[in-house]
């Protein structure tokens, strides 16, 4: 049939003490790290530059920044109709 083995560990002097589990604020902070460090990973999966991919996102904000400055401010169309 089955085993039962208790959370013991060896200790220096030869003896068994039992295993202490972490407290729930403890497990919590090891839970989120360690989400962190997956989310992370999973955002520079298939990156070879994540500084290039850092740059280009920065440009977007900068250009959607500035269309939305532009937008409030114009009192003239962006786009001009040519007729020839």
């Amino acid at each position: 049939m089955g085993n039962c083995l208790c959370l013991l560990v060896p200790d220096d002097d030869d003896e068994c003490q039992p295993v202490t589990q972490p407290s729930n604020e403890e497990r919590r902070r090891q839970l989120a790290e360690a989400a962190e460090k997956r989310a992370a990973g999973d955002r520079s999966r298939g990156v070879k530059d994540p500084g290039s991919v850092k740059r280009m996102e920065e440009r977007r904000d900068e250009l959607e920044r500035r269309q939305a400055e532009n937008v409030g401010t114009s009192d003239q169309p962006t786009l001009r109709w040519t007729q020839g």
